[in-house]
């Protein structure tokens, strides 16, 4: 397994841990009160899961990350530039955009596709200039 292709997998392997984090952890928490009818209040804490709270749909949207990163892995195996420069910097955009709620979790899968596009470009240029056979 070459360096591109096995930080690609990783960057696949964790962007599918921040979506299982995101979908099974309840990272909703607060607190509720309700009044009664003698006057006095009762409160309580709750959490929920991001599913619980957003619904459904959400899973669609934590499925993408996943799906960039494995569009990476493919790129990185096929020692295609293209095919991992372009869904590492989607998911980095991602990630930053969505910063302030589920961005920050994918952070560490963009920077392993970054770093399998930046030694696919190396390894592609090594190759090139080790090749004795003269250009026709």
């Amino acid at each position: 397994m070459t360096l591109p292709v096995g930080a690609a997998l990783a960057g696949v392997l964790m962007a599918a841990a921040a979506g299982l984090f995101l979908v099974f952890s309840p990272v909703y928490q607060g607190v509720s009160e309700t009044a009664t009818s003698s006057g006095g209040v009762v409160s309580g804490t709750y959490s929920a899961t991001l599913v619980e709270q957003n619904g459904a749909w959400v899973l669609l949207l934590l499925c993408l990350p996943v799906a960039l990163a494995a569009i990476g892995l493919v790129g990185a195996a096929r020692r295609n530039r293209l095919l991992v420069w372009a869904p590492a910097a989607v998911l980095l955009g991602f990630s930053l955009l969505a910063g302030f709620s589920i961005g920050l979790f994918y952070v560490p899968a963009a920077v392993a596709l970054l770093l399998a596009a930046v030694t696919v470009q190396r390894s592609g240029e090594t190759r090139r200039r080790s090749d004795p056979t003269p250009p026709r």
